[in-house]
């Protein structure tokens, strides 16, 4: 019956010349919970909270950056081959398992149609950056922001989810971006003074201990390894982290890259 009067209705539209409107689709997961306006219980339990829920004109027209996150083809499939061991070629990655191309341009063609600007694209079609002020975007994506607080200070944030056309939303994984407030916290700030204990931080040489790897003869070479920061250490730094817990590195062993972009 429900499907029935929504064709009822779009045809009547249709018979009075009113173009009929596709049908959304919400992305729950792209926002996190954040509670309304009660006070300070949840900011002392470190949970955000409405603070204002009508913005000014000035933060409606602040700009704001988004990511599309596009859904990979068969990720199940992939997960299994590299667990084997298998080194993909980036062609047939790009063949079998990255967002397809059509994928790709419809959400770039959408994102442009609601007055966005798209920043950023990658070659693998992964995702897409797009920048508008936050009015433009709530009217895109149909979603309200608010000021939200979480004792860390008070910043423009969505409050509700974000919604896509139908047809697109397959092809999504979820919109980053809507919540400033969400971000990474440092749990750890301060470290032990003493180094020769067993108490952490530990040194490179003790978790090969702990692990009965520091006689097997092995020193990393011919191999590289990845880790991926929130920022770029400084070379001092390195340099020191070395120098204090016994490491013969270089900083010719390293190269540092920028992921964005």
């Amino acid at each position: 019956a429900f499907c029935a009067a929504l064709t009822l209705a779009a045809g009547l539209a249709s018979l009075r010349g009113q173009p009929t409107e596709e049908p959304r689709v919400l992305l729950h997961g792209s926002i996190a919970a954040v509670e309304p306006a009660t006070g300070t219980l949840w900011l002392a339990k470190g949970r955000p909270q409405v603070s204002r829920a009508a913005l000014t004109a000035a933060e409606e027209s602040a700009p704001i950056t988004i990511e599309v996150a596009l859904r990979m083809r068969d990720l199940d499939g992939l997960r299994a081959r590299i667990a084997q061991g298998e080194q993909i070629p980036m062609a047939e990655r790009d063949a079998k398992y990255f967002p397809p191309e059509e994928a790709h341009a419809a959400a770039k063609a959408w994102l442009a149609a609601q007055g966005l600007e798209v920043t950023h694209e990658f070659t693998n079609r992964l995702s897409l950056f797009a920048r508008g002020s936050v009015k433009e975007v709530a009217a895109a994506l149909r979603v309200r922001f608010a000021r939200v607080s979480d004792g860390r200070g008070e910043v423009t944030s969505a409050v509700t989810a974000p919604s896509v056309p139908a047809s697109l939303a397959p092809q999504l994984l979820g919109i980053d971006g809507l919540q400033p407030h969400v971000r990474l916290r440092h749990h750890v700030r301060e470290r032990p003074a003493s180094l020769a204990n067993n108490n952490p931080p530990y040194t490179p040489a003790q978790i090969a201990k702990a692990y009965n790897a520091d006689t097997l003869g092995l020193n990393g070479s011919g191999q590289t390894i990845a880790i991926v920061l929130d920022e770029v250490p400084t070379d001092s730094d390195l340099t020191a982290f070395w120098s204090l817990t016994g490491v013969p590195q270089s900083l010719g062993n390293l190269q540092k890259i920028a992921v964005n972009g």
